[in-house]
């Protein structure tokens, strides 16, 4: 906090930099008393302004979140990975509006209705209609997959097999310990043969399906999602795939390729990414 100017109601204080990011901000704050109260007690605040200059998504790329090799036959590289994303959206606050206290969540036994303490909770995974298996801490730590610090690559398969539904989180896979000739090695015989290794990795403590993709300069690792998070489509209803097939008369036909030459080309662009600004935090 760089200062605190004197309003008509109060006080305002000014924040001018982010800790841990190149930005600059510029966040205005209204501090009001509480009326019939003198300071210091438990101020209302009130945003006045905010402005960012700079790189506004805190931390960086270069944080390393796992390391170990990639592996295929007797080929070993080491590694690091790096989250390729950021997330960043609205998180809206439980507050007491009197003091601006945070609201917080009581552990309620959902059929009698009372608060429970911590120490008579436990975790259980539901069999049947009402019917639950409770598991300890020790099960359910033997049940976690066994790291092994490598993605292990099973098969190469081309991009275009690939459907993009299956994508889920992609991570920066970066050389480590001299490995960038065998690395760069790797990521050139994608380039040029147009493949992804399919892999499994455990992050953490969940085991993951992954493609690994060359971007560029990069070798990109991006978790996929399994069979069984994809929902079905049959019982969709979808026009039949294919023109004859949809029942779309020649004339139909030949109307529908000359809109599609009109239109397409004159909405057609190269894609930069989404950059669009989220109206929601921009509107608040």
């Amino acid at each position: 906090m760089s200062g605190a100017l004197k309003s008509g109601s109060g006080w305002v204080c000014r924040l001018v930099a982010w800790p841990g990011s190149q930005a600059m901000a510029r966040i205005d704050i209204e501090i009001i008393p509480i009326p019939g109260e003198a300071m210091p007690c438990v101020p209302r605040l009130r945003l006045i302004n905010v402005s960012v200059k700079g790189n506004s998504m805190p931390g960086s790329a270069k944080r390393v979140i796992w390391k170990g090799a990639i592996s295929f036959g007797l080929v070993h590289i080491p590694v690091a990975l790096h989250a390729a994303t950021a997330e960043h959206h609205l998180d809206f606050e439980w507050l007491d509006k009197r003091t601006l206290d945070h609201v917080g969540y009581k552990r309620i036994n959902k059929r009698t209705g009372k608060e429970i303490e911590a120490q008579q909770i436990v975790k259980g995974l539901e069999r049947g209609e009402g019917e639950y298996v409770v598991l300890n801490p020790e099960e359910i730590t033997t049940a976690y997959p066994k790291t092994t610090q490598t993605i292990e690559i099973e098969a190469f398969v081309a991009l275009t097999e690939i459907l993009f539904f299956y994508l889920d989180r992609p991570y920066y896979v970066t050389p480590t310990n001299k490995s960038g000739k065998v690395y760069a090695l790797l990521r050139e015989a994608l380039h040029t043969t147009g493949k992804a290794g399919i892999a499994k990795v455990v992050i953490q403590t969940r085991q993951h399906l992954a493609l690994l993709v060359p971007v560029g300069s990069a070798l990109v690792l991006e978790l996929l999602r399994w069979s069984d998070e994809i929902r079905d489509m049959e019982d969709l209803d979808f026009p039949p795939a294919g023109i004859k097939a949809a029942g779309l008369s020649a004339s139909a036909r030949a109307q529908s390729t000359s809109e599609r030459r009109q239109v397409f080309p004159a909405t057609s662009a190269a894609w930069a990414g989404a950059q669009s600004d989220k109206p929601l935090q921009l509107a608040l």
